[in-house]
């Protein structure tokens, strides 16, 4: 297998140019976790260190509204309606627009997938 390193391979894999591996995001906001493990949060805050062209904070999803704290939760909207909370174990979806059926997608507005800004931090990364 060809190795390139990790800004070329993630080059490759969103340009869809045969990329070595799939890169995929960790998707873990310590600060929120209640059962947090020190031992292994330090595990990968290292691995991020060793391997920095490999671990990207890019997540070109956009919120209508940000993660706020309320009571014991955190509560946030993403771009496509969806209401969120978080309360240490995982995120759960607590309502979203689509939930009355078929028929409310004749006025539900999608989110724009050109919307500007959207892949800014992909860019950064890239032309670094």
């Amino acid at each position: 297998m060809t190795r390139y390193s990790g800004r070329e391979n993630y080059r490759r894999a969103i340009t869809f140019s045969s990329p070595a591996y799939l890169p995929v995001r960790l998707g873990v906001h310590f600060p929120w976790l209640i059962e947090r493990d020190e031992r292994k949060e330090r595990r990968i805050q290292e691995l991020a260190a060793a391997f920095p062209d490999d671990f990207y904070e890019a997540d070109p999803a956009m919120n209508l509204r940000p993660p706020e704290r309320v009571g014991d939760l955190y509560r946030w909207t993403d771009e496509w309606g969806v209401d969120w909370a978080e309360e240490g174990r995982g995120m759960k979806p607590c309502s979203h627009p689509l939930a009355s059926g078929y028929e409310a997608l004749s006025s539900y507005r999608f989110p724009d997938p050109y919307a500007p800004g959207r892949f800014a931090q992909i860019d950064r990364v890239l032309e670094s």
